[in-house]
């Protein structure tokens, strides 16, 4: 049995223009620094890459040294998806997901097959008053 449910749009890629200017800030203020990282090819997909760096001055969040955080993600275009992130952050650690095994070959159809006793249920609609 399957349910009917609305289709979110996927987010958008990300394009160097719609980048917001890096904003250095001042002791009182975290500074935001973004970067575009240019082009490479991440398992044969032509990707972008930017860089986001925001540093917490010294004091801010009660810290007594400087708190940075910095994520690189690389967009393919083409594939619609991310293709690699590297984050790092003083606070929490380092976390890294890539892309590693890329199939660009036509997937078994018997994934796409309805099965036999499927069959489709709207969800249910309280009757307005």
């Amino acid at each position: 049995m399957m349910t009917k449910t609305p289709v979110v749009a996927p987010r958008p890629l990300v394009e160097p223009a719609s980048l917001p200017p890096s904003q250095p800030g001042d002791a009182q203020h975290t500074s935001v620094i973004n970067e575009d990282l240019g082009r490479q090819y991440i398992q044969g997909c032509d990707s972008r890459g930017y860089r986001m760096t925001r540093t917490i001055p010294v004091g801010l969040q009660g810290n007594d040294r400087p708190l940075v955080y910095v994520k690189e993600e690389w967009d393919s275009y083409e594939m619609r998806m991310m293709m690699s992130l590297v984050s790092t952050d003083s606070r929490t650690g380092n976390v890294t997901v890539r892309v590693t095994t890329l199939d660009r070959g036509e997937p078994d159809p018997g994934l796409f097959q309805v099965p036999a006793d499927y069959k489709i249920v709207e969800p249910h609609r309280p009757p307005l008053n």
